[in-house]
């Protein structure tokens, strides 16, 4: 899936993506039981499909569906404006949303973007065509909702049942010292390190909202992100 959020900010006046923790498919850690008693049907996609595509387990495609309905939101909501404001922007945008939707095993949607984005280059007017796909995206997008707000009530149940003997950190934040060490590490982009120290901070159990935080950075740094790892260190340290 591409992220290219950066571009938009620099050039453009679309509508921001919002930030990860706030929209409604913030990370959760998917348990493969929990998923597994979840029936994965969703209108309009192939999940057979979808879970090859995703390494042929179901909570991966748990997480690319959730990161789909991230991306696929922004852009469907701009749509139309990357149609009006620029055309190489506009199929820029629709070839990744329509790849997407392939992955996705969302095959229908990503036959009709391919069909728009042929027409675009025709020079006709396909305004109409462009918003009504942008409509049936954000409906499809509202379906796979129902379905990752299923299968995170259930993670969220089993973690409720799973005893947590750390103690607990009674600051509001991770120690300070801590987080400069482990900034270190991540600015020199040592993969082994980090880990190790985000071990070292999580023998200690914190608030919840924290604990999200460092669930989202391990995310992160496994995917050799460290500067988005960096910037929520920055939120999540202790206060002065």
């Amino acid at each position: 899936m591409v992220f290219i959020r950066s571009l938009d900010a620099q050039h453009y006046k679309f509508n921001e993506e919002a930030s990860w923790e706030n929209d409604g498919f913030s990370y959760f850690k998917v348990h493969e039981d929990a998923a597994e008693k979840v029936p994965c049907s969703i209108e309009g996609i192939n999940a057979s499909e979808g879970v090859k595509n995703s390494g042929g387990k179901l909570v991966l495609y748990v997480d690319v569906l959730r990161l789909f309905c991230i991306e696929g939101t922004v852009i469907a909501n701009n749509l139309l404006a990357y149609y009006k404001k620029s055309a190489d922007m506009f199929r820029l945008k629709l070839h990744g949303l329509r790849n997407s939707c392939s992955c996705i095993g969302a095959t229908e949607y990503a036959q009709r973007g391919k069909e728009i984005e042929i027409d675009s280059r025709m020079g006709s007017d396909i305004s109409w065509d462009v918003e009504d796909y942008a409509h049936d995206i954000i409906e499809l997008i509202d379906r796979i909702r129902v379905y990752i707000d299923s299968v995170r009530l259930l993670c969220q149940a089993e973690d409720a049942m799973v005893e947590d003997d750390r103690e607990q950190c009674m600051i509001l934040g991770i120690p300070r010292e801590l987080a400069t060490d482990l900034k270190e590490s991540m600015r020199n982009l040592e993969l082994e390190d980090v880990l190790k120290k985000l071990a070292i901070i999580r023998q200690k159990r914190y608030a919840r909202d924290i604990e999200v935080h460092l669930d989202r950075i391990v995310e992160l740094v496994n995917q050799y992100d460290f500067s988005e790892a960096m910037e929520i260190v920055d939120r999540i340290i202790e206060p002065i």
